[in-house]
C-alpha cells in the first residue's frame, strides 16, 4: 500500500457499468425474516461481478436525482417507497433499462401494491414460494430444483414469465422470474475443503448474464480473465490504480482490458510482474502475474 497510498487517497472509484437498487424499505420489511430478496440482491451483484461488471449502489431516495447518471438499474428487492415510484418510472419511459429479479417492487412500505406494473403497462404473474433459501453454506446448498430455464436451475420462487422485455416510451423493462444469484452461490462448490476463501462457480449462469447484458447494451469498461479475479478502478489526477484481487486461491496469470483510459506514461505493479502491455483506440491491455493479489499504479 505505501507504494500507492498517495493516489489511493486522492482518488475515487471509477463510475460503475450500471447501477443497483438497495431498498432500505425492504430490508426494514424483511428485518426479522430470512430475506429472499436481500439474498439475491447480494449474490447478483456477485453474479455481475463475475461477468466484469461493476455496481454502483443507490438507495431508494437517489432515484429522483442520481439515478438519471446511469443507464441501468438492477433491482431486486419486493418493497419500495411510494415516494420513489414516479422518478423510477420517469426515468424509464426517458431511456432507462430497469432489470427487475423475481417478485421485484410489487409492493410499497406498508405492504399495499405498489403499482408499478401499471404504471410501465408490464404484466407479470403473482411470486410463487416453495422454500426460503435459508444461509448460503447450509440450507441453501441443498435447496431442490423446481425446474430449469438456460441451463440454470429454479430454486426457492418463480413467477411467470420467467424472462421477458418490455419496450417503455424510449426505455426498456427487463423481468426475470426467477432467483439467477441465489442459484450461483447454491451451485458452487468449494474445489478445496480446507480453503474456505476459495470457490469455483458454473459457468452457465456468466454465459446467461454476459448475453442479457449485450441484449441491453452494457459493456464493461474493466474486464478481467479469468473470471475470479477481481479488479477495481481508482481515479486521481496524478495517477490510476487497479487494484487486483486473486479469489483462485492460486498463482494466475490476469488479462485486464479497461476502456477509456489516457495515453499513461508508465505502468507499475506493486507486487506482481507485468507480462505485456499495449494500448489500442483508448483501450489499455495488461497481462499481469500474480499471486494473492496486485496495486498497480497508471502514471498519467
Amino acid at each position: 500500500m505505501g507504494a500507492v497510498e498517495r493516489d489511493v487517497l486522492a482518488a475515487r472509484p471509477a463510475r460503475g457499468d450500471v447501477a443497483q437498487l438497495i431498498s432500505v424499505t425492504g430490508d426494514i420489511w424483511y428485518a426479522t425474516r430470512d430475506n429472499l430478496f436481500g439474498k439475491e440482491r447480494v449474490w447478483l451483484n456477485l453474479l455481475l461481478r463475475h461477468c466484469g461488471v461493476s455496481c454502483d449502489i443507490l438507495h431508494e431516495d437517489e432515484l429522483a436525482g442520481t439515478l438519471a447518471s446511469y443507464r441501468v438499474l438492477f433491482a431486486n428487492d419486493a418493497h419500495l417507497k411510494r415516494a420513489a415510484l414516479a422518478p423510477l418510472t420517469a426515468w424509464v419511459r426517458g431511456g432507462g433499462v430497469l432489470v427487475l429479479g423475481a417478485g421485484a417492487l410489487t409492493s410499497d412500505e406498508f405492504g399495499e401494491p405498489l403499482g408499478l406494473d401499471a404504471a410501465l403497462g408490464l404484466s407479470r404473474g403473482p411470486l410463487v414460494l416453495h422454500k426460503l433459501p435459508g444461509r448460503a453454506e447450509h440450507e441453501m446448498l441443498n435447496l431442490k430444483p423446481l425446474g430449469e430455464h438456460a441451463g440454470i436451475p429454479l430454486l426457492c420462487a418463480t413467477n411467470a414469465p420467467l424472462e421477458q422485455t418490455l419496450a417503455v416510451d424510449k426505455g426498456r423493462v427487463v423481468q426475470t422470474g426467477f432467483f439467477p444469484g441465489i442459484s450461483y452461490i447454491a451451485t458452487s462448490e468449494r474445489p478445496d475443503k480446507d480453503e474456505f476463501s476459495v470457490l469455483d462457480f458454473e459457468a452457465a449462469h456468466r454465459d446467461r448474464m454476459t448475453a442479457l447484458l449485450g441484449k441491453i447494451g452494457v459493456r464493461p469498461r474493466v474486464r478481467v480473465t479469468p473470471y475470479n479475479i477481481e479488479v477495481n478502478l481508482l481515479e486521481s489526477e496524478e495517477a490510476d490504480v487497479l487494484a487486483v484481487s486473486n479469489w483462485s486461491g492460486r498463482r494466475s496469470t490476469v488479462t485486464i482490458e479497461v476502456d477509456q483510459t489516457p495515453a499513461y506514461r508508465a505502468v507499475e505493479p506493486v507486487a506482481g510482474r507485468l507480462v505485456g502491455q499495449g494500448t489500442a483506440e483508448q483501450t489499455l491491455r495488461l497481462v499481469l502475474e500474480v499471486e494473492a493479489g496486485d496495486l498497480v499504479r497508471l502514471v498519467r
